[in-house]
């Protein structure tokens, strides 16, 4: 894409301009009622369906957590479940939200080398 055509798309920028840092971040356009994720799940009882979650319940559940579990900055977090299980999923917002490192393993199915 061209100068020309990346001036057509709103809030648009270069690539080397996003990561000079020099632009300032787009205005914020949703608030915390906004659907942010949907979770599938059986739940308790063990048909399907699909768990809405807001902006505010995902921030409330992994303030919940993070706080709970103490989490700091230096923290290392090794996730070995999906993003797409509720628990992988708020491993990495916890991750994001205090600043730890994540860890993201494919699989658990050989515990002593991690462990090790």
């Amino acid at each position: 894409i061209d100068d020309a055509e990346l001036m057509q798309l709103p809030h648009a920028v270069r690539w080397d301009v996003a990561i000079a840092g020099n632009s300032a971040a787009p205005a914020r356009r949703c608030i915390d009622i906004d659907l942010a994720a949907i979770i599938y799940t059986s739940g308790s009882t063990g048909e399907p369906k699909g768990v809405m979650l807001t902006h505010r319940n995902m921030m409330a559940a992994c303030s919940s957590i993070a706080s709970y579990l103490e989490l700091l900055e230096d923290e290392v977090i090794l996730n070995v479940l999906p993003l797409a299980f509720d628990y992988g999923l708020y491993q990495m917002i916890m991750a994001f939200r205090t600043g730890a490192r994540l860890v993201l393993e494919r699989s658990f199915a050989f515990p002593a080398q991690i462990l090790g």
